[in-house]
C-alpha cells in the first residue's frame, strides 16, 4: 500500500508567483526527485461560470466567497485517496496554490506543508500588469484600479492577519523548542549546581549561627 501523498499549500498575495512556483516546483520534482506532482489551482474553483467582466465592469469578486471550497476540498481528497489506495501512476505530492487559501480552514488543515510567498503590493501590481503585455493602456489603468480597490483590500483584510498569526504560532514553537533544547538544559547543567550549592552553604551558616 503507497503512502498518501503530501500536500503543499503554496500561498501569498495576488502576483506573488504562486502560480510560477507551483508549475515549477511539480516540473522540479517529476525531473530531479522522480516523483510524480499534482497542481490544483484555486483560480479554477470559482463559482462565476465562464470569464469575468472587464475590469472596469467588474465588482468585487476577490472575496472567499466567491471560490468552491467544498469542491477544492474534494479533489484533494480525491488525489490522497488515489494514492492511498495503492493505484498505479498516482501523485507522490499534491501541490494546491491559491491567493484566499490561508482563508479556508478545511484546505489548510489538509495541508503538510504550507509555504507562504511574500510580496510588497507595488511588486505584485506589477507583476499583474506583466501578465499580458499586449493589454491596452486603458485596460491596464483599469487592472491597477481594481487591484488598487480590491485585490490588495482582500488580501490585507483576509490572508496577511492569518499569515501573521501562522507565523507568530511558528515563532512560539521555535522558541519552545530552542528552550527545551539549549536553554532549560543550561539552565539545569551550569546554574542550578551552583544554586543549590550557595543555598547548602547559607543554610549551613544559619544553622552555625
Amino acid at each position: 500500500m503507497k503512502k498518501s501523498p503530501l500536500v503543499v499549500g503554496l500561498c501569498g498575495p495576488s502576483g506573488s508567483g504562486k502560480s510560477t512556483q507551483s508549475d515549477a516546483l511539480a516540473e522540479e520534482l517529476g525531473g530531479t526527485a522522480g516523483l510524480s506532482a499534482t497542481v490544483l489551482h484555486a483560480d479554477h474553483y470559482f463559482h462565476h461560470p465562464g470569464p469575468p467582466p472587464p475590469y472596469k465592469e467588474r465588482g468585487d469578486m476577490e472575496g472567499p466567497e466567491t471560490v468552491d471550497w467544498d469542491r477544492l476540498a474534494k479533489d484533494i481528497d480525491a488525489c490522497t485517496e488515489k494514492a492511498s489506495q495503492g493505484e498505479e501512476r498516482t501523485t507522490a505530492v499534491v501541490i494546491v496554490e491559491g491567493f484566499l487559501l490561508l482563508w479556508c480552514d478545511e484546505v489548510v488543515k489538509r495541508c503538510g506543508v504550507l509555504v507562504f510567498l511574500r510580496a510588497g503590493k507595488e511588486e505584485c501590481l506589477a507583476r499583474r500588469l506583466g501578465r499580458n503585455p499586449e493589454r491596452s493602456q486603458e485596460e491596464r489603468k483599469d487592472l491597477a484600479a481594481y487591484f488598487e480597490r480590491c485585490v490588495w483590500p482582500a488580501y490585507t483584510r483576509y490572508i496577511e492577519p492569518v499569515a501573521n498569526r501562522l507565523a507568530a504560532e511558528e515563532e512560539r514553537k521555535d522558541l519552545a523548542a530552542y528552550f527545551e533544547r539549549c536553554v532549560w538544559p543550561a539552565y539545569t547543567r551550569y546554574i542550578e549546581p551552583v544554586a543549590n550549592r550557595l543555598a547548602a552553604e547559607e543554610e549551613r551558616k544559619d544553622l552555625a549561627a
